[in-house]
This record gives structure tokens, sequence and C-alpha cells, in this order.
């Protein structure tokens, strides 16, 4: 169980103007959870460069599921007071889960990396694997290596299924009491402009299960640096633009009657906000 040691909550100021905030198109079960049904914690920020390095691993990898640790920071930004996840790096573990039972070996790989990783001083925010089954529903084993080892209420599991027209991603939590798996809305935080060159920016998530709240300029290849090649275009508007409202679902019809009632923001609360997070003392096992 991880985190295994007390930790601080860290003053970071988001870049509002960054960030992207993506939104599951088939599970609206996070609304029931904002509203006080299961397991409410903190939003999370993914960072794009950790965002690309999964996506690599899903394209690189020899084996067809690789896995690993997420690292990041609780954190709170200091000019509005929201309380987030970020999700600021991954960890590649180097085993391969195979064998009479390859669920086993991956728990026990992730198990020694987390520790390596809280040994070096990183904080384990969660785990992602690639080659995972999403549709019609997670499997269970991947539930279950989550309950087991990340049992925290603001870790995440990043699950990916493939490459493709139809590729699937999800960020998920699991619902303490009923261990219902959930896909979340969360924040993709995109580099300085800088990095890859002046006035280059755009998001990287090209999942076919998750939709952009706001709208953009496709991200071009040069922004993911070769690395990863988007399977269809990104559709992203500058954070200025207040999307019209849309309803293609339970998810989407509650986000319009959201976007009806609340005033245009470039970074709206997120549902989970109204929950408050997890202090240095509640953070360690008993």
């Amino acid at each position: 169980m991880f985190p295994a040691r007390p930790f601080e909550i860290q003053p970071r100021p988001l870049p509002f103007e960054r960030v992207v905030k993506w939104l599951p198109l088939d599970d609206s079960y996070y609304l029931l959870a904002s509203a006080g049904m299961g397991a409410v914690a903190e939003p999370v920020v993914l960072a794009q460069d950790a965002l690309l390095q999964v996506e690599h691993d899903l394209r690189h990898t020899q084996h067809r599921d690789a896995f690993g640790i997420l690292s990041g920071a609780i954190c709170i930004c200091p000019d509005s007071g929201l309380q987030y996840v970020l999700v600021e790096g991954t960890m590649d573990a180097r085993g391969v889960a195979i064998g009479d039972d390859p669920y086993a070996t991956m728990a026990a790989e992730l198990s020694a990396l987390a520790r390596t990783a809280e040994r070096s001083g990183k904080l384990v925010v969660g785990w992602y694997r690639t080659g995972a089954t999403l549709f019609p529903r997670v499997a269970l084993h991947d539930v279950a290596v989550h309950r087991t080892l990340f049992p925290h209420p603001w870790q995440v599991a990043l699950l990916r299924d493939g490459i493709g027209p139809q590729n699937r991603g999800a960020l998920l939590r699991v619902e303490p009491t009923e261990g219902r798996p959930y896909s979340i809305p969360f924040y993709e935080l995109l580099p300085p402009p800088s990095k890859y060159g002046t006035g280059i920016t755009g998001a990287s998530v090209t999942w076919s299960n998750y939709r952009a709240e706001l709208e953009m300029t496709p991200a071009p290849d040069a922004l993911l640096n070769g690395r990863v090649a988007p399977s269809r275009p990104t559709p992203l508007l500058p954070p200025s633009v207040q999307p019209a409202p849309r309803a293609n679902g339970p998810a989407d019809a509650a986000a319009s009657a959201r976007a009806t009632m609340e005033p245009p923001s470039p970074f709206a609360p997120p549902i989970f906000a109204d929950t408050p997070p997890p202090n240095a003392a509640s953070a360690a096992p008993p």
C-alpha cells in the first residue's frame, strides 16, 4: 500500500492557459461520485510528458503489455486554492508479466518499483498499463491490482488498450465500497511553447472514448518530439472561448447543465474539488 510515509501538500501554481480538460464519453459514474456516491477525491492534472511516455511504451515495447508507476505530488494552487493530484512522471517496469499467473508477476513488479520510487523521494500517485481490457468493462484483475497496491482515493490507474482508430484509454479510480472502477475527467497540462518551439501548443490525447471540453488547434507532430503520432486530430479551442453546450449522453448532459449555471472560466472548478483532500496525517497507513 503506497505511499508508506506521510507527504506534504505542495504549493504549485497552475498555468491555467496551458490546461485542457478531458471528459469520458461512455462512463458517467463520476457524476454520481461527485454527488457523494462513491469515492470522491482531488482532480488529476497529467503532465503531457507523462502521457507521451505511456504512449511511447504502448507503441515501442517489444511486448504487448507495458506497465509501471506514475509519480507526482499532491498540490495546491496558491492563486486559486485548487487542490489537485499532479502526475508528472513515469517509472517503467523492466520485467514482463508472464508465467502461470501474469497478474501476480505484474503486481510483484509494481510493488518493488513503487518501493524503489519511494526510497528515491518520489510520491507514487498511481500506475499505468498498456494492453489492458477497457471495453465492455475493465478486467477484474486490473481492479484487484489497483485496490491492493494503490488503495488511496486520490490514486489513479492509467490504462490503454491499444492503437488504431478505436483506441481507448482511461484514467480510473475505484469506488472503495463496491469496488467499481470508473473513468474520471482529467486535465492535460501542456508544456511551455518554448519547449518544442515558439508557438507550438496542442493536446496529445487521441482516445476515442474521451473528448476535450474546450477546443483548440490540433497538436503538430513537432510537439510530440518524434515519439508519438496522433491517430486522429485532437479538437481544441483557445481557453478564452466558451464552447457551445452539447448533450450526447448523461455525462454530456450534466456538463451542459453545469455550463448554463456557472460563469465562463478558462479553468472551471472540477467536480471533485468540493471534497477536502488528504492531509499529511491521514496519508500514512496505520
